[in-house]
């Protein structure tokens, strides 16, 4: 790397800082994504005044592979034997390494068509031990300045960081998502009983939680409906909600009535230590034989009875979220005709956000009751797309459970 001491070449120390400045700008512009890692790698190549910039990274298998070419995902494509080899060598060394005009001349002249007059690596601190790179392309040769070379070092630390960070994420998603998925259980076939169920996860990694609906086979005419949102995002949220799940479906096989449900479960996380989690949570008892059915909330929004003469939301008692304080629930009973059947949802359906207007009890209202007659997985699925399509890019996860009496009752559990 040529160094340069005629000050009429150096830039001068503001436009260095100001273009500094920009790339941090956009470090902080939002949360962490390939987007935002995109945008960074693009404002790396403003800042240091290079016509491409990239990321280069060497996998498990020891091959290096480009990962972002300015601003533009890459999944695969061999690299040059130079940028293999000044990457190698800024890892080994931890400074940058720069392959100018004059010694890439030395090297045979297949090697180096289509290549920039100057090529300049930067190493990528990782924690993990994992090996990658900021490449900056040039057409002409180009030399650095002291106050340059500085100012390349605190860029590749500000790309480093927004990598890692990224990789850490990811990796946070993996696990929480493999939890979540571990706890979907299936739901079983219920003999008079129609099914369905419709989830989203949160548009963000980071924003990943614990949303849970099941449906649990109590005996040979009852059945148990649940549905809650535990609070917070990521690996804890997911585990806890296995927590919660269990908990549940445990104390309805005592006492099938939701209120000595929640009463028991909210007891049983009062107890743990530590404990900073909560979860809201509605649950219904329903009779197929008779259709009646008792509800009891725990700070869950209430569940919306469909038929085709009616389509109103079932009043609830509330209760407050499970796990805050100590407590009774109350419940309330209704009656399901042959025929009809409940909805039942998160508050990220309900609060779909587009600007300051949400979708409201009015908005899950309405377009349940466009769906009228229609199987219960048809109507799960068009709740949770017009919540998608409300806020376009929902905060929240969305979960959406529907069930509906068939129209001959006095049938049994499979």
């Amino acid at each position: 790397m040529t160094l340069l001491s005629d000050p009429a070449e150096l830039r001068g120390e503001v436009e260095l800082h100001r273009r500094l400045a920009g790339l941090y700008r956009t470090l902080t512009s939002g949360h962490l994504s390939e987007t935002l890692l995109a945008e960074v790698v693009a404002a790396a190549g403003d800042a240091l005044d290079c016509k491409r910039s990239a990321i280069v990274a060497r996998d498990e298998r020891g091959r290096w592979h480009w990962q972002m070419v300015s601003g533009r995902k890459v999944s695969a494509g061999p690299l040059e034997p130079e940028v293999i080899g000044t990457a190698e060598a800024a890892c080994l060394r931890g400074t940058p390494v720069a392959l100018d005009e004059r010694a890439r001349k030395l090297a045979a002249e297949g090697l180096l068509r289509g290549l920039p007059a100057s090529v300049v690596t930067l190493p990528l601190p990782q924690d993990d031990g994992t090996a990658a790179c900021l490449v900056l392309f040039y057409d002409a040769p180009h030399g650095y300045a002291p106050a340059e070379i500085d100012l390349a070092k605190q860029v590749a630390a500000g790309v480093g960081a927004c990598l890692a960070n990224l990789r850490l994420l990811e990796g946070q998603r993996t696990i929480a998502t493999t939890l979540q998925h571990s706890l979907l259980r299936p739901l079983p076939r219920v003999s008079g009983l129609e099914l369905g169920r419709a989830s989203r996860a949160a548009g963000h990694p980071a924003l990943l939680g614990g949303d849970f609906s099941d449906v649990l086979v109590l005996d040979e005419s009852h059945v148990g409906l649940l549905i809650g949102d535990v609070n917070g995002r990521g690996i804890e949220a997911a585990a806890f909600t296995g927590t919660v799940r269990s908990a549940l479906a445990a104390f309805f096989l005592i006492d099938p009535s939701p209120a000595f449900v929640l009463s028991k479960t909210n007891e049983l996380l009062l107890r743990r230590e530590g404990g900073e989690r909560y979860v809201t949570a509605l649950l219904c008892t329903l009779d197929l034989d008779s259709g009646e059915l008792s509800c009891a909330s725990a700070g869950h929004p209430a569940p919306l009875l469909v038929g085709q003469s009616r389509c109103h939301f079932v009043e609830v008692p509330f209760g407050l979220p499970l796990g805050l304080h100590r407590g009774t629930y109350g419940g309330s009973q209704a009656t399901l005709d042959s025929g009809e059947g409940l909805v039942l949802f998160t508050d990220g359906v309900s609060e779909a956000r587009r600007g300051t207007q949400l979708l409201g009890e009015e908005g899950v209202l309405a377009t349940v009751k466009a769906l009228r007659g229609c199987h219960p997985q048809l109507i799960a699925e068009a709740l949770l797309a017009a919540a998608v399509a409300f806020a376009a890019s929902p905060q929240d996860d969305l979960e959406v459970l529907a069930v509906r009496l068939m129209e001959q009752l006095n049938q049994s559990v499979a």
